[in-house]
């Protein structure tokens, strides 16, 4: 992630911007009558744009984190939707078995009672 740094050469009254990645300069504003406020609203202007910079980053990142965890997502979905369709089998197994227990109960009952 690129990180810019901003500050205020006190002396020459410049704003210079740095990149973290390899501290290479990359911009350099020199006014040679450089109003102090006028810098510091530059710095605060610039400090904005990091953290915007940095906020879209972030986002990046969880949209590259959420991709694996939309697949893992799914691959859970499947599975709870195949544990349901076995349930519901062994629902209709289970109520069938017991009508068939039933019928064998009635019957035996019935060879019994001639």
């Amino acid at each position: 992630m690129l990180v810019f740094v901003y500050w205020i050469e006190e002396r020459r009254g410049s704003i210079r911007t740095r990149s973290s990645e390899d501290s290479s300069l990359i911009e350099d504003q020199s006014p040679s009558d450089a109003d102090p406020m006028a810098l510091k609203l530059d710095i605060i202007r610039n400090a904005i744009m990091v953290t915007q910079l940095d906020l879209v980053a972030r986002v990046d990142v969880v949209a590259l984190e959420l991709g694996p965890l939309r697949e893992e997502k799914k691959k859970l979905s499947d599975r709870v939707q195949s544990t349901e369709s076995i349930n519901s089998e062994i629902q209709t197994q289970n109520h069938s078995l017991t009508k068939q227990v039933g019928d064998l109960t009635s019957r035996v009952k019935q060879l019994e009672g001639k």
